[in-house]
Formats: C-alpha cells, sequence, structure tokens
C-alpha cells in the first residue's frame, strides 16, 4: 500500500462540486444519481467534503436528508422553503413579505418557527429588543427599516425607583444592609494560621504523596485476546509501527501504523475489527474515520468482505485497503 487517494475518490469528490456549482443547493439523491452510485458511498464523500469546510450543509430536511451547498448559495436554500412545516412555512413567509420581525409581538407559535428557521431568519438586538430578519435583507438595512424607527419613536420611560443614599452609594428604599465581610476574612485568616508548623508539615506530606503516586503509575495492562494478538502480529509482520492508539479492546482496535519504505514514511488509520462478515456499512464507516484523520483506511478483520463490499473496497482502491487475518 503507498500513501496515495484513490483517483477516483477523488474524482466522486470534484465531481459532486462541480454538480454542486452549476445546479446549486442539492440533496444526497440528485448527487447519486449524477455519479451513479449508492447514496452511502455518496453521503461518505459529503461528509470528507464538510469536515474539509467544502461544503456547508442546512438546518432544513428533505425528507430526513439535508441539503448540501457552497459559500455564497445560502439565499439559494429559499427554493426548497416548501418543504417546510407547518407553522415553519407560516413564519417563512410571514418573514419573507415583511422582511423585518419584532419578536415580542408575534404569536408564541410563531417565535418557535423562527428559532427553527435558521436557514432563513436571523437574529439581530436593537434598543435591547429581539428583532428578526429575512435572508435576503441584510442586517444593516434591517436596522434602518422604518418600522424599527416607528416602533421606538415612542418608546415608554421605565420610572425609577425611589431611592435613599448609604455613603456615597445609592440603593432601593427599604433594603437593610447587613455587616461588612472583612471580620468574616479576619476570622478565617485566623484559622489558617493558627498552628502554622502543623499545616506546613501536612501540606509536605501530601505534597510527598502526589509525587510518589505520579511515579509509581503502573502502565496500562496489554489487551489479552486471541483476534488482538492476531492484529498485533499481522502489524509486526508487515513492519508497521503503531504511532497513535486510539482504541483498544479485545474485538477492536483503532490506531494510526506507519511504515518505511525506500525512504518514505507512509501512515494509515488501521481499523481493526472482529467480525465474521464485512458489509459495505462497514466499509462506508471505516472511510468516513479514515476521512477525520485524513489517512488512507487499513481494515484488519478475521472475516469475509461480501459481495457489495467487495465493489466497494475495488472503486476506493487505496483509499481503503482490507486485509483478513
Amino acid at each position: 500500500m503507498e500513501h496515495l487517494g484513490s483517483s477516483n475518490l477523488e474524482s466522486s469528490k470534484e465531481k459532486i462540486m462541480q454538480f454542486i456549482q452549476t445546479r446549486g443547493p442539492s440533496i444526497p439523491i440528485s448527487l447519486s444519481n449524477h455519479l451513479g452510485i449508492d447514496t452511502l458511498l455518496t453521503s461518505a464523500f459529503l461528509s470528507g467534503l464538510l469536515s474539509d469546510k467544502e461544503l456547508k450543509i442546512s438546518v432544513l430536511r428533505v425528507g430526513n436528508s439535508p441539503v448540501y451547498y457552497i459559500h455564497g448559495q445560502e439565499l439559494q436554500l429559499t427554493k426548497f422553503s416548501g418543504y417546510l412545516g407547518g407553522k415553519e412555512k407560516e413564519a417563512y413567509f410571514l418573514l419573507k413579505e415583511k422582511k423585518v420581525l419584532n419578536d415580542s409581538e408575534m404569536l408564541p407559535a410563531i417565535r418557535v418557527a423562527l428559532r427553527a428557521i435558521k436557514d432563513f431568519a436571523f437574529p439581530f438586538q436593537h434598543e435591547g429588543k429581539l428583532f428578526w430578519r429575512f435572508i435576503e435583507i441584510s442586517e444593516e438595512d434591517a436596522r434602518k427599516n422604518t418600522i424599527l424607527v416607528e416602533k421606538f419613536a415612542e418608546a415608554p420611560k421605565i420610572p425609577k425607583e425611589s431611592t435613599e443614599t448609604i455613603g456615597e452609594v445609592e440603593k432601593p428604599a427599604g433594603i437593610i444592609v447587613e455587616k461588612p465581610m472583612e471580620n468574616i476574612f479576619e476570622k478565617s485568616a485566623e484559622k489558617i494560621v493558627e498552628k502554622p508548623a502543623e499545616k506546613i508539615e501536612i501540606i509536605k506530606q501530601e505534597i510527598v504523596k502526589k509525587i510518589s503516586s505520579i511515579g509509581g503509575k503502573k502502565q496500562k495492562p496489554r489487551v489479552n485476546s486471541g483476534f488482538f494478538e492476531g492484529v498485533m502480529n499481522f502489524l509486526e509482520s508487515n513492519n508497521l509501527k503503531i504511532a497513535k492508539e486510539i482504541i483498544m479492546r479485545k474485538k477492536e482496535f483503532l490506531g494510526i501504523v506507519s511504515t518505511v519504505k525506500e525512504g518514505n514514511v507512509s501512515s494509515y488509520l488501521c481499523v481493526a475489527r472482529d467480525k465474521k462478515s464485512i458489509s459495505e456499512k462497514d466499509i462506508i464507516k471505516v472511510l468516513q474515520e479514515g476521512q477525520k484523520e485524513k489517512l488512507p483506511v487499513l481494515l484488519v478483520s478475521n472475516g469475509e468482505a461480501n459481495k457489495k463490499a467487495a465493489e466497494w473496497l475495488d472503486y476506493l482502491g487505496e483509499v481503503v485497503g482490507y486485509r483478513k487475518i
């Protein structure tokens, strides 16, 4: 295995980006049909693009799926507004019509709905009040909106409560001022210095205990199982050194491994699982794990890859390599 990405994988990602750039915000099924591959695999590619911050994702759902889009395409999400629910759709069209809404003047159900349509409704504060602006209007323009000027032109003044002066500080009438806290701190200080020699000795003993416990800390015992030992033997026989252990269990190992070939260091995310059969879902899962670490994946198992999984392994090439032990 060489530390190279699959040309198929990179080609598919490029096609996804080109499709969204041309067609605008899209859902996985549309991308899947365009690429001619399974929706699960498409979702894995999309997950990688999200991790790389090349794509953004909507709060709105089309069925159970979010909408994927590129930065700058936010306004185009409005074409999916028909998929909003009852009150959310009502709040959307009300905000779209008025451009700016005063939160305190809305019915409770609409107020809740405005908070739910995060792709289209954006909150801002004005004169201590919460307002919502539609996606098509900037916050600067929203603040200049004549509705806001009219609402706050005759804002009622809140009368101040009567106060009485205590020294240089004013307080509301009827408030009882308790005794100052200085005496409490003085008493606490007396307790602390009551027996300084004994206190110092106790502190020294605690420090010695902590240092001893750190120096004498036992190493975590190695996992003892036939499968785990088989994985370790496989790595050793293939000159793969463990650079980082992430998960280490009797039936699972996850870590970063490295090997040196002709002076070049290659690293992989090693995923080892004790399973009788490897499915296409297993391949998708390890692909996503590899994308998070930005490394190709070495999948190790004692199970057989089923027909669909084998097809995906062939498609992914060196991005996900499988070895049976």
